[in-house]
């Protein structure tokens, strides 16, 4: 299963998890809006479905300085019962012309160290997929077809993080835990009072305003 789509696993009590990654979405946008200056666009506020070009194009249109996208994970092949967060950036310091940061390899890197040490705080591990334990909780995977970004670096694996670097938008994806994880779902996925501790632990990040590269 990719990590990105919005998979229509069910697991006990048919539980989703898109419908999951839509609370705690709903939440973390109430908790950063509490600070004045800044303004969330949620690219769905209800069951649909939005393309993953789509997001990155109304992100655009709106002017979005990042975008973040909301998951919970769900194990791979090589492991049978995984647990933990790691979040997704780009593996390529390709800077458009028309970025909205100076660097957003840089931002999005920034963003996946906070997000992950408060997971870490709440008492989420580093998740033991992936290789992640051994690159501080931060998944960066290259396509499988050797496509090059414009500066020749490989381009990324992840269609979001792909077509947000394209944009000049800092992307990153959060996988949370591991909704597959019996211990992880009862945990932090099972209630509203814990997916409202997730988010208003994701909130607690510092959110910078574009300084642009002229």
């Amino acid at each position: 299963l990719s990590l990105l789509r919005q998979r229509q696993m069910c697991i006990r009590d048919s539980i989703k998890e898109k419908d999951i990654n839509l609370v705690i979405a709903k939440k973390l946008q109430w908790y950063l809006e509490q600070n004045d200056n800044l303004n969330v666009i949620m690219t769905r506020t209800s069951d649909t479905d939005v393309s993953i070009g789509g997001r990155i194009d109304y992100a655009k249109g709106n002017n979005a300085d990042y975008v973040i996208s909301v998951h919970i994970n769900s194990k791979s092949q090589d492991n049978t019962n995984p647990r933990g967060c790691m979040v997704l950036m780009s593996c390529s310091r390709y800077q458009p012309s028309d970025s909205r940061f100076a660097s957003i390899y840089d931002k999005e890197n920034m963003l996946a160290n906070a997000i992950i040490c408060n997971l870490n705080n709440i008492g989420i591990p580093i998740a033991d997929d992936w290789n992640t334990e051994y690159t501080t909780g931060i998944l960066q995977r290259t396509n499988t077809v050797n496509e090059l970004y414009p500066d020749g670096s490989p381009a990324d694996y992840y269609g979001l993080i792909y077509n947000g670097t394209y944009a000049g938008i800092p992307t990153i994806i959060i996988e949370h835990s591991f909704l597959s994880n019996e211990n992880d779902y009862r945990t932090h996925f099972s209630t509203d009072s814990q997916l409202d501790v997730l988010a208003r632990a994701l909130s607690l990040i510092h959110i910078s305003e574009p300084t642009r590269p002229y």
